[in-house]
């Protein structure tokens, strides 16, 4: 799998994640308190960490705002530290991080793939911030 493709998956991972949690309703409390809703959203997150963690250097150095390397945690704190986890920070990031940091992407694609929407620039992702040390 090339950039292109990684950032694609990426893209529609999340989106497939943010439609479910619309669809069924899910709240901060469910993250919070309902292990099946927790299990419904570490699954995407570590795909999205996953292909994060494998983006190329080139990549990663051309778009340097974008959060790649706290993505990439996330993912790995999500496998390796599933009792530890930090919920309420769990649903922060879905709720209100992770809108743009796929807007971010989208930006990336559309300029990988020669074109720039005006509504999705890369530049966004120096407001996504995933703080993720509480993890």
């Amino acid at each position: 799998m090339n950039d292109l493709e990684r950032v694609d998956h990426i893209i529609s991972v999340g989106i497939e994640l943010e439609e479910l949690i619309h669809t069924h309703g899910i709240s901060r409390e469910d993250i919070l308190e309902n292990r099946t809703t927790q299990w419904l959203v570490s699954t995407p997150l570590i795909l999205i960490g996953e292909d994060t963690n494998r983006i190329s250097h080139e990549l990663v150095e051309r778009y340097p705002a974008i959060p790649w390397e706290q993505v990439a945690g996330l993912r790995h704190r999500l496998v390796h530290d599933y009792i530890g986890i930090d919920w309420e920070r769990i649903a922060t990031i879905v709720f209100d991080d992770l809108h743009d940091y796929l807007d971010s992407l989208q930006g990336i694609l559309d300029d990988m793939n020669g074109r720039i929407s005006p509504r999705r620039c890369p530049v966004r992702a120096a407001a996504v911030r995933l703080k993720l040390d509480a993890i």
